[in-house]
């Protein structure tokens, strides 16, 4: 192509050609050399070898947020499956709870077998707890949900525990338990129509009145005792037993019965009736103690007003 173009210069300078006839030369000239570049490029890539394919380059290590991004999605899978598993072992558990369910509505009374000689200790935190003696051969529970008390029988021992804040029970309690056993830290705890069948009563509570009621009384042991609170003790005039009463602080010691050997000074009574036998114990800080003996085998408790002292009770104390 360079000798195409010397020769065109050439015959212009020799006047041969003129200068318009000559650019239209090299015109000509420069398209066919490029027409025959491009046949020249084409026939290279023709006939070029095609490359290999490049081996996958291995995974870079994560960094900044593309590191972010995948801990996130690992994140977000391992939830999800957290959350499944969960949602089935709940629901599983529900399948199994469902009975204890049904009980939360159970307001049927419960029935327990009582062996002779068994204990019965119950406990609850606030919540009336009334107590009956029967003749009946299993103990009863009533007034309550099942579900706001719990039973636990342990050989001879029957425990009664509320499950709740403010659980009241009813309990009718049969002749064959020997030993009661109560604790409450505020409630009232009302013990009617027991008899000598008792060999020992306990009954504790911090803030709430004591009321217990029993037949002919002769042997045993009784011990009520409430830091806050009254405690009516009613027993027929046929028990024998030996009577010691505390009231300590503000308390009061009131009584309607015709005791023996009776030593009484401020907050303090101890003496016997009918000669003696049965171990009763009372003790209260802030509240009114009062003992009362009737004649009939089957005494009701009626809790005269803390200002007015039961019958007779002065006449008696000057007396002792």
């Amino acid at each position: 192509m360079k000798e195409e173009r010397n020769a065109i210069l050439r015959m212009l300078a020799e006047g041969k050609i003129t200068v318009e006839e000559a650019e239209t030369l090299l015109e000509v000239l420069g398209e066919d050399r490029e027409e025959t570049a491009g046949h020249h490029r084409h026939a290279q890539r023709t006939w070029r070898p095609p490359k290999p394919p490049r081996p996958p380059k291995p995974p870079r290590p994560l960094r900044g947020m593309g590191r972010f991004v995948t801990g996130m999605e690992q994140f977000a899978q391992d939830l999800t499956e957290s959350i499944s598993g969960t949602f089935e072992d709940e629901f599983g558990a529900f399948a199994e709870e469902f009975d204890i369910f049904e009980n939360e509505f159970d307001t049927s009374p419960q029935l327990i077998s009582v062996a002779p000689g068994a204990t019965l200790e119950i406990k609850t935190t606030r919540g009336a707890l009334t107590l009956f003696g029967a003749d009946e051969p299993d103990l009863k529970i009533s007034g309550a949900l099942r579900g706001h008390y719990r039973v636990r029988e342990e050989d001879d021992v029957i425990r009664i525990k509320a499950k709740r804040f403010d659980t009241a029970l009813t309990i009718h309690v049969p002749r064959a338990v020997e030993r009661l056993i109560i604790k409450t830290h505020l409630g009232e705890v009302l013990a009617r129509n027991f008899t000598g069948a008792l060999q020992e009563t306990k009954i504790q509570t911090h803030t709430g009145s004591i009321g217990f009621e029993t037949r002919a009384l002769t042997a045993g042991k009784i011990w009520l005792s409430s830091h806050t609170g009254m405690i009516r003790l009613s027993l027929s005039d046929r028990s024998a037993c030996n009577i010691q009463a505390v009231a300590k602080h503000t308390g009061e010691i009131k009584r309607d019965a015709a005791l023996e050997n009776v030593e009484q000074g401020q907050g303090y009574l101890k003496g016997t009736l009918n000669g003696g036998g049965a171990d009763v114990r009372l003790a209260t800080h802030t509240g009114t103690i009062f003992i009362k003996a009737s004649a009939s085998d089957e005494p009701s408790i009626v809790t005269p007003a803390p200002d007015s002292p039961p019958e007779d009770a002065a006449g008696e104390d000057e007396a002792a």
